[in-house]
């Protein structure tokens, strides 16, 4: 079954709700999202009712995601769904980052609770810490990588609750600290850069305070990272002059977003997937040429280092097999990846 621009919401909504296909019920709901986001009342209520109500708990989740990107504070039923959302393990996980989006700083209770509840998957009380840390501008999830990759001990409650009974201050915003060419570029590459700077500033809501999305390396991240790796010369040139801070880019047709990651976390964020993340050790069934540079919900895009031609190479995306990692390209070069998150 193939949908278009101009499906009808009303064929959408019956073939989304009548099928078993995860595939179909996926276009149906990117179709209904279009639709939304330009403000189609009756594609947001039907990718609402899905959310709340869908067959496949999966792709309920994914009707979240586009609900939480297209909607903003003041929607009342929206905002319940979210709030129903919070006890329901198949959209809880964006049903938070939407009902803080819906209320704002009203949703911190209730966000606390779910962060210190132990009956909650370790990845949803770590994604409410980062979500509160971010909106916050408090320090909770620092060296960090996604929440997916958070163990119990990284959840530092001890500093949450203290935060919470102080009455939930605000922090300090990080300094802002821009290298010249993201205003000023001159290559194509920094034009790509630059590209993706304003589409993390569009991220920007505006009740948040100016921050930094990517900003230069710090001299000792990027020593420590040379002496594990041979970096390419543009991958290398992308952490020392524009590397992420805590960058979760949207992405076509990936509903849980491309964690990019910074200098900062390189290393660390190669834990599970090269290295044991009990004692560091290397994993045998992981190609040792591979570089984790970004994921997504717990894929891995990785650089080929041993394909190296013309200071760049190939990117990579991992799924884990039965038996073993399964990659397949998506970029000749990291310069093309950063075009396509760009767009």
């Amino acid at each position: 079954m193939i949908f278009h621009a101009d499906t009808p919401v009303s064929d959408l909504s019956v073939a989304l709700f009548a099928t078993a296909d995860e595939s179909v019920a996926s276009d149906a709901i990117f179709r209904l999202s279009v639709k939304a986001k330009k403000g189609d009342a009756e594609a947001l209520a039907v990718l609402a009712r899905y959310a709340e109500n869908g067959s496949l708990p999966g792709r309920r989740a994914y009707a979240c995601y586009y609900l939480v990107h297209s909607v903003g504070k003041g929607s009342h039923s929206i905002t319940d769904l979210f709030r129903r959302g919070l006890v329901d393990p198949a959209i809880r996980f964006f049903c938070i980052p939407g009902y803080l989006q819906s209320v704002g700083k009203e949703a911190y209770v209730e966000l606390v609770g779910i962060a210190e509840d132990a009956t909650v998957p370790i990845e949803h009380r770590a994604y409410a810490i980062r979500c509160l840390s971010r909106f916050s501008e408090q320090s909770f999830d620092r060296n960090l990588p996604e929440p997916s990759r958070w163990r119990e001990a990284d959840l530092r409650l001890t500093e949450l609750r203290a935060w919470a009974d102080a009455g939930y201050p605000d922090g300090a915003p990080p300094p802002i600290v821009r290298h010249p060419a993201l205003d000023q570029p001159t290559t194509a590459f920094e034009r790509t850069v630059c590209r993706l700077d304003q589409k993390l500033k569009k991220r920007q809501k505006p009740r948040n305070k100016p921050r930094c999305w990517l900003a230069p390396g710090s001299a000792g991240d990027l020593e420590r990272i040379a002496a594990r790796w041979k970096l390419p010369d543009v991958y290398r040139d992308f952490l020392t002059r524009f590397t992420p801070v805590q960058v979760l880019l949207p992405a076509r047709r990936l509903p849980y977003g491309v964690h990019v990651f910074g200098a900062h976390e390189l290393i660390e964020c190669q834990s599970g997937y090269a290295c044991s993340p009990i004692d560091e050790t290397p994993l045998s069934d992981w190609p040792a040429h591979l570089l984790v540079i970004a994921s997504h919900n717990g894929d891995p895009f990785v650089l080929d280092l041993a394909r190296v031609a013309n200071g760049d190479a190939p990117v990579l995306v991992g799924e884990r097999g039965k038996d073993a990692w399964k990659f397949r390209r998506v970029a000749t070069s990291f310069a093309e990846f950063l075009e396509e998150l760009a767009r």
